[in-house]
């Protein structure tokens, strides 16, 4: 299923990439819990917006790299090939081999994506408080990436699982318009979280 890449960099056991995912998780969830705590005990306006922007960063890292450990789940089901990426990228675990791989394959990856993601995010936000700038801002972070890479999946992904396009050559043909279409999904998952808004 994974192998070595063409590139030299080293590739470690999958267990490292979930330990070191499972420390940002904690680490990134803890420090908006703080902040959201120390901020809403202090009248300092510059304190909170550095809080909320920090906890904005979080909350988009997090629903990311959620979404690609939900893309593994249908990797390793459907035995697919793919190898891992550097220790260091943090926003992609792997590079799927689209080409290598049958429309079956692609698609229970994509799937695994688009629901397992949700399995996941949804935890986050119904457990997690809805008291305090800080907290407010990481679980609308989350539910804005989280709506938004469903929408952007649907649209490039979808496509270029099923018709077996390898990922360079998707978004070679996507190019012109990637600014675009990233913004247009931005913008229509913006309703979600106005939605939330209205609900706390």
């Amino acid at each position: 299923m994974f192998d070595l890449p063409k590139e030299k960099y080293r590739v470690y056991p999958i267990y490292v990439y979930a330990i070191r995912d499972l420390i940002i998780y904690m680490v990134s969830i803890a420090l908006v819990i703080f902040l959201n705590a120390y901020t809403s005990q202090k009248d300092a306006m510059i304190l909170s917006a550095i809080s909320v922007v920090i906890a904005s960063i979080l909350g988009s890292l997090v629903v990311i790299n959620f979404h690609e450990w939900a893309h593994y789940f249908g990797i390793a089901v459907g035995n697919s090939k793919a190898h891992m990426m550097p220790i260091q990228s943090i926003t992609r675990l792997f590079l799927y081999r689209f080409k290598e791989n049958n429309r079956h394959q692609n698609l229970m990856m994509m799937l695994s994506g688009l629901i397992i993601h949700w399995i996941i995010v949804l935890p986050i936000i119904f457990l997690l408080p809805n008291t305090g700038l800080t907290m407010i801002a990481f679980k609308s972070a989350v539910i804005l990436w989280a709506f938004e890479i469903v929408l952007i999946e649907l649209y490039i992904g979808y496509p270029r699982y099923l018709n077996k396009m390898d990922y360079n050559d998707c978004y070679k043909r996507h190019t012109p318009y990637r600014k675009r279409n990233l913004l247009i999904s931005l913008l229509a998952a913006v309703p979600f979280v106005i939605g939330y808004l209205f609900l706390i």
